[in-house]
């Protein structure tokens, strides 16, 4: 028997002989039958007990030569050993008792007693050693080879538990014997009853076993055989499947007689993915095995050829999926009938190929927008242009105004801004009538072109005369009968003369009416009111300012202030000036000191109100001690077109509480009441056509009152409350509103409380605000819901409910995802002033989550149908947001204005433009917005 040992083999005999090889290495407990290498570390103890041959010799090998030693005695000891290398032999026939970890046994030949004392620092690795041709490797890996093998076999030492490998190689011509792997405890070499079998994954060089390493050391053991050869005239066909994880993979055909043919092996191989398409000659499967006809004529490989099946989609224009099916390599995919679902557009065929598929296709239709033919024609049906390639929702190009004579060209009889068909336009006219001015020695007047039925314009600028003021136009020079701009229609060509009126070389006018019986007492002296034009802190508004006497009546309480012609024409100049410096102008009316009044009533002619918004684009402002207006552009020429009438009177009036309606009183407590009106001689003017006052009125808020739940109400005639846009400025110490009509407005307090927004939550004040405003209500229990997902319908109605935009109440065009709900009437709205178009296909997707990108969008759209887009340059461009690349190409505009101007901001460099939109984000937005 073969005999491992470090650096050599060893043969047993008569006399067995034990390797010890002594290093600086510590090895534990290694047990070890005679003959093999056994590791012992410096200064061991080695003790022989009850040998019957007292005779015990060991040789010392000292730089390569052996020096003979005998220890002589039943307790033989080697003490102290030098590391080198010792022979030690022993009798036979000696039966020894062998000691180890206080376990006996006992045997023939070597087997005795040995003690290990003294270790130091004792590893707990356990040892493997390799037998017939010694394996082994660092890190449990065990190689075995065949005797004639030049390379050599090693020892492992590996952790109880982990994995051995064997990794046995045959030499040329070998085969490891079947059943002769096996791996066993040397605690019983010649009698051992430990033994295990191994078996390896096949028979061919580099094959492995494996087995756990137990809590002791092991010897594996191998034999090796020649190759079996085949019969002469045999072959054998070896089966490739050449991928892993192969059902049904056949075993190799082994002594095939030349010549025969073979069957195909069932059941055909399979995999997950895969398609078998037979068994081929060649590694790349050009020739395939007829096993009807082809024979065996040497060793041979089929090659297994296979067909992957892939995942074909087809989608719409928008991503959506139509079909979606397991195509076969190579083959074609079927594809679906041809879509027909994006509005004005026809399907013109797919994305790519699909005849062929060679991976996973995701295949898109592909469409092309639809082209229109607009005609337009003149009244009496002669072509005037003809556009043939007019593309689905884009505008046609009309022609040059056409002409027709004694009629004015009024626009064209279909809309073709959105064509979405062939259409005929034709060109309307309306007959037109030529509207004189006779000045009557003053600056001269252009002529006006007016359509039947319709109003003259009130000349802009006015005529000027010096030394007299423009009193009016008439219908005759005798100046019998007035022309009322706001009322006469023009419906044949007329003459209008101007009525010239000389000019007063006096302030301001004092005192009251005659005809009252109550005493009026003068508050303070007109003065000289020659208005005085003062330039705001910024550079960019010119006021022209006059301060008016004012008169109390003593029985109503009601304080009046006059102002004549000449006070109005200079302050008019004055505004004109600013505006000609390049300033903002602005013509403001003071009265004096009305703490006692209930209310206060400023009179200016009319005729002097139409000259401030028929010289220049100035605001108008009447700053009381009630209150302060300011009515913009186009409200003061609204209030300047109705100046026919008689003189204009401007009037705000204090109201008592309890005069409300119950419910109106609930919520405005004690608050103020104010009537506001804007009369022309007897008649009122309710409204301001295009164009807004605001109003400012003085409150001193209470103690516990929450200023972002200060609230002003419209009360209409039903005497139901209307919230309007509106906040209390705490530096004013006003509540102030913008309306774009008069009526009665009051103070009210509307505090919401949620218990999911806490006071010292970011966003605590924007949601108070809001919810006071009803522009959000809460989700139900009390709970606002900060961090929930705004959804687009949600977002819609909050917006439009903070600028005052009011619903349909009749809708006539929505979108077809409106539906019947909170939102519906909203969207109406929304689609019919061009703030959004949906989606696509006339949907909005209302329930569907808000991005940020969509969020700025729709404000942006919201903004500027109000003319309300913020201005200024305090933001940054966009390119500086990081993640500005990922905004889409419809809402790039919008957020680069809105970053410009820094109504929005970011975080941390970025947008964010696809992440949701909480409710609580709405809302501080909002809320910055609003304030």
């Amino acid at each position: 028997m073969l005999a491992a040992m470090s650096g050599g083999m060893a043969w047993a005999g008569d006399n067995d002989e034990i390797s010890y090889r002594v290093d600086k290495k510590v090895w534990k407990d290694t047990l070890v039958p005679p003959g093999w290498d056994y590791p012992l570390v410096a200064d061991a103890l080695i003790t022989f007990t009850n040998c019957d041959n007292p005779a015990l010799t060991y040789t010392q090998t000292t730089a390569g030569t052996e020096v003979p030693a005998q220890v002589s005695g039943q307790n033989a000891v080697l003490r102290n050993v030098t590391p080198g290398f010792y022979n030690i032999t022993i009798a036979a026939d000696s039966f020894p008792t062998y000691t180890h970890n206080n376990v006996e046994y006992t045997g023939g030949g070597f087997i005795g007693g040995v003690t290990m004392n003294d270790f130091t620092n004792p590893p707990t690795l356990y040892h493997v050693a390799a037998d017939p041709n010694l394996g082994g490797a660092a890190g449990g890996v065990v190689h075995i080879f065949e005797k004639n093998s030049t390379q050599q076999g090693y020892n492992a030492s590996v952790d109880p538990g982990d994995t051995v490998t064997i990794d046995f190689h045959p030499y040329k011509g070998k085969q490891l014997k079947t059943g002769s792997l096996k791996y066993h405890n040397g605690t019983a070499y010649k009698n051992r009853t430990q033994e295990w079998e191994l078996t390896p994954s096949g028979y061919t060089d580099g094959s492995t076993a494996s087995f756990t390493m137990p809590a002791f050391n092991v010897t594996v053991t191998a034999e090796f055989e020649d190759k079996t050869q085949p019969p002469a005239g045999s072959y054998t066909v070896d089966f490739q499947v050449q991928k892993d994880d192969v059902v049904n993979a056949p075993a190799p055909l082994t002594n095939v007689v030349s010549g025969s043919k073979i069957q195909e092996p069932l059941p055909e191989p399979s995999q997950d993915g895969f398609s078998f398409e037979g068994w081929y000659k060649e590694f790349d499967c050009q020739n395939p095995w007829d096993f009807a006809n082809d024979t065996v004529v040497s060793n041979t490989t089929l090659w297994a050829r296979w067909l992957a099946w892939f995942k074909v989609i087809f989608e719409d224009y928008d991503g959506s999926k139509i079909t979606e099916s397991l195509v076969k390599e190579g083959l074609a995919a079927s594809a679906p009938a041809a879509p027909d679902t994006w509005d004005g557009h026809h399907f013109v065929g797919w994305s790519q190929d699909f005849s062929k598929v060679r991976s996973e296709l995701w295949v898109r239709a592909e469409y092309e927008v639809n082209q229109y033919k607009v005609t337009f024609k003149d009244w009496d049906g002669a072509i005037l242009k003809a556009q043939n390639k007019v593309e689905h929702g884009t505008a046609a190009t009309a022609p040059v105004d056409p002409a027709r004579s004694g009629y004015r060209f009024s626009g064209w009889d279909v809309d073709f801004s959105h064509v979405t068909a062939d259409i005929n336009v034709t060109a309307q006219y309306v007959q037109t009538h030529v509207v004189t001015f006779d000045a009557q020695g003053g600056s001269a007047v252009n002529d006006q072109i007016v359509n039947h039925g319709a109003k003259a314009d009130l000349p802009v600028p006015a005529p000027t005369r010096p030394g007299k003021y423009i009193g009016g136009w008439y219908k005759e020079n005798t100046f019998v009968n007035a022309w009322d701009f706001a009322n006469d229609k023009v419906m044949t060509n007329l003459t209008l003369y101007a009525r010239w009126t000389d000019q007063p070389t006096g302030g301001g006018s004092s005192g009251g009416s005659g005809s009252s019986s109550s005493p009026t007492v003068p508050t303070t002296s007109p003065g000289n009111n020659l208005p005085a034009t003062t330039v705001s802190g910024d550079g960019k508004t010119g006021t022209a300012s006059v301060t008016a006497a004012t008169s109390l009546e003593q029985t109503t309480g009601i304080a009046s202030a006059k102002l004549d012609g000449k006070t109005i024409a200079d302050l008019a100049a004055k505004a004109k000036e600013a505006e000609t410096s390049g300033l903002k102008p602005v013509v403001e009316i003071k009265t004096a000191a009305t703490e006692d009044a209930k209310g206060i009533v400023i009179e200016v002619p009319g005729n002097a109100f139409q000259e401030i918004s028929a010289q220049t684009s100035s605001d108008v402002k009447v700053e009381t001690g009630l209150g302060t207006i300011l009515f913009d552009t186009e409200a003061a020429r609204h209030i300047g077109r109705s100046a026919a009438n008689g003189d204009i009177s401007i009037g705000i009036t204090r109201l008592e509480p309890s005069a409300l309606p119950q419910e109106a009183r609930g919520k405005v407590g004690d608050r103020p009441v104010y009537n506001f009106t804007v009369k022309s001689g007897n008649s009122e003017i309710a409204g301001f056509g295009t164009g807004t006052a605001e109003v400012s009125i003085p409150y001193l808020p209470k103690a516990d009152e929450d200023l972002n739940a200060i609230v002003v109400y419209y009360i209409d005639n039903q005497g139901t409350l209307n919230t309007v846009r509106g906040e209390y400025n705490l530096e004013s110490k006003t509540v102030c509103f913008k309306t774009g009509h008069f009526s009665i407005y009051a103070v009210g307090y509307n505090k919401v409380s949620f218990k999911d927004v806490g006071e010292d939550a970011w966003y605590s004040q924007a949601v108070s605000f809001l919810a006071a405003r009803s522009i959000t209500a809460g989700t139900g229990g009390g709970h606002y819901s900060p961090q929930a997902h705004l959804t687009r319908g949600e977002f819609m109605v909050m917006v439009m409910r903070a600028y005052g935009i009011k619903p349909d109440e009749k809708p006539e065009n929505n979108f077809t995802d409106a539906g019947s709900t909170y939102y519906t009437d909203y969207l109406a709205a929304a689609k019919r002033l061009g703030i959004t178009e949906g989606i696509g296909n006339n949907m909005f997707a209302p329930d569907r989550e808000l991005t940020r990108q969509e969020m700025f969008t729709l404000l942006y759209n919201c903004l500027g149908v109000i003319g309300e887009l913020p201005e200024g340059t305090a933001g940054k461009p966009l390119p500086s947001f990081s993640d500005s690349e990922q905004i889409a190409s419809w809402a790039r505009g919008a957020v680069t204005s809105l970053a410009a101007t820094g109504t929005i901001t970011g975080s941390n460099g970025r947008l964010n433009p696809t992440d949701a939109t909480t409710r609580a984000q709405m809302a501080q937005m909002l809320f910055t917005l609003l304030k």
